[in-house]
């Protein structure tokens, strides 16, 4: 479990959603931000087994090529649902947000198909939508890892100074993740590193960059 200080994320999100909505007709939302964290996490060469499935036989990781991520998304009648964004790898940021919502749709609508609820080796709940804070989530079978996402709370952290400036403290948006596990392949130290790994790119994401990295803008009516 570790805190995610996601201020600077926020402050760009609010600043550059509607630029973003102008393009692809879709905002960012945080579950968008914390799974493609996740996602390049994954794709890291020290990260690769949380690509894996075991064997039948639990003695052996078989690495996926590609990166497959799962997110808890609620249906009709408040059913819950684990849809799969495959090959997330292989897409901008853009295409990635397109992909969680059009099967986000398919979800609300009743519509999903078995082939949409398979393949991910580690799936995203974001319990924060629920004005919950933190929960311990459990493995779907056949997967190696669920993180949980907290609500983002505003709260005092002490913040360090610039050029040796004494600290100071002051409002920090901040976000609990946890990280729950399957200890075959895994031990302690590969599940820390790796949701370690998450908390950086999550606290360091460039939202320009990302929208730089997409359609252009739409031309202005005359």
């Amino acid at each position: 479990e570790c805190e995610v200080d996601v201020t600077e994320v926020a402050r760009q999100r609010d600043t550059l959603k509607w630029e973003f909505e102008g393009r692809t007709h879709l905002r960012p939302t945080y579950t968008h931000l914390i799974l493609w964290s996740l996602v390049k996490a994954m794709q890291e060469e020290q990260h690769e087994g949380f690509r894996g499935r075991l064997s039948p036989s639990g003695d052996r990781l078989v690495i996926e090529p590609h990166v497959h991520v799962g997110f808890a998304a609620v249906g009709p009648k408040e059913s819950l649902y684990s849809p799969v964004v495959k090959d997330a790898d292989t897409m901008t940021f853009h295409e990635f947000c397109r992909g969680i919502h059009a099967i986000t749709e398919k979800v609300r609508a009743g519509a999903v198909v078995a082939a949409d609820l398979q393949g991910a080796t580690v799936t995203l709940t974001n319990i924060g939508a629920f004005d919950a804070t933190g929960g311990t989530p459990f493995i779907i079978p056949g997967q190696l890892a669920m993180l949980t996402a907290g609500s983002i709370l505003e709260r005092p952290r002490f913040v360090d100074g610039v050029k040796g400036q004494t600290r100071s403290v002051e409002p920090r948006m901040l976000l609990q993740l946890k990280l729950v596990f399957d200890h075959r392949p895994f031990n302690g130290s590969h599940a820390a590193s790796f949701l370690r790994t998450i908390k950086r790119n999550l606290e360091n994401l460039d939202l320009r960059a990302l929208l730089e990295d997409g359609p252009a803008a739409e031309p202005s009516a005359p």
